[in-house]
């Protein structure tokens, strides 16, 4: 489940580079891959590299980082600020050159009895297990408050999730495309930067919300043949959220084919809800509530007959 803590870092890191980009070096940051800087290249700024590690030959004007991984630096390799390896090791080689400070901060205990950056299963599955408990103990407690406080403009969203799905997925793509361009015209404007962190949290905001939607959707779904699909809509977010969580770990554990599912699955999930909360501004676009108990009126009437 750690997948789905990294992804959500991702995500934020993701907005918050873009923003920043406008007004400092570019960094170059990569995710669960190995990252090369061959001889002769160099890069204006810092690396970043999460859940994979980083051989320099070349020069970096800046920091290089690997989160769960190491660095090694190749003879003749140049870097200009500090070789950082968290969960790792920095292994420098003669020749090679680091302007400020070489950390490793390996998180493994390292003894005789076993070599440095070794796996322990053990604690690695403890690990998993609390990053899921952590995220579902989250989302459940965005269930309860979207069932208690606005679960009528909620259903509309679940509503576009469930019947305009492809809408909804290319309304989200747009939809974070504008809302980066956005963030990043704000920065350029000395007033509007207070405003970015703003409009960071509502992008992410929205992202969790449309997460609910499509969890709800599975979780009735799921509900269907009990005949409980409009009775507890709590119920059909935390059942949803559940499956869905359980699902993306299962392929993200797979390994190949299932990690590249994973995450075209992780990224439909994410777009086709955000695309509803876009298109419907959270619920509360025009005409929303005589929709939604439009709706109602005929599941309740097929219920009945």
């Amino acid at each position: 489940m750690n997948r789905l803590l990294t992804a959500f870092s991702i995500l934020l890191l993701a907005v918050s580079s873009a923003t920043l980009a406008v007004r400092a070096d570019p960094a170059r940051i990569v995710a669960r891959d190995n990252v090369t800087i061959r001889e002769g290249e160099t890069v204006n700024g810092d690396v970043v590299v999460v859940e994979g590690s980083a051989t320099v030959k070349g020069r970096v004007r800046g920091t290089i980082a690997a989160i769960g991984g190491s660095v090694t630096l190749e003879p003749g390799a140049v870097v200009d600020q500090d070789a950082v390896a968290l969960r790792g090791t920095v292994t420098k080689k003669p020749g090679a050159k680091v302007g400020g400070r070489e950390i490793a901060a390996p998180t493994q205990p390292q003894t005789g009895l076993a070599p440095a950056g070794a796996v322990f299963p053990e604690k690695k599955e403890k690990e998993n297990s609390q990053g899921f408990f952590l995220i579902y103990l989250i989302l459940l407690a965005l269930a309860a408050l979207i069932t208690l406080a606005m679960p009528e403009p909620f259903e509309v969203v679940a509503d576009t999730a469930a019947n305009r799905t492809m809408t909804a997925f290319g309304g989200g793509l747009l939809g974070f495309c504008v809302c980066l361009m956005l963030m990043i015209a704000t920065a350029l404007t000395l007033v509007g930067i207070p405003l970015v962190p703003f409009e960071m949290l509502i992008c992410f905001l929205a992202f969790l919300y449309g997460w609910q939607a499509v969890a709800c959707n599975v979780g009735r779904w799921l509900l269907k043949p009990i005949k409980r699909t409009a009775r507890s809509l709590f119920g059909a977010m935390a059942l949803g959220s559940f499956a869905l969580l359980i699902g993306l770990g299962i392929l993200g554990a797979m390994g190949g084919v299932g990690q590249l599912l994973w995450l075209l699955t992780f990224v439909f999930i994410l777009f086709t809800g955000f695309g509803s909360v876009v298109l419907n501004a959270f619920g509360y676009s025009p005409g929303w509530f005589a929709r939604y108990r439009e709706r109602r009126s005929v599941r309740t009437d097929g219920a009945e007959g």
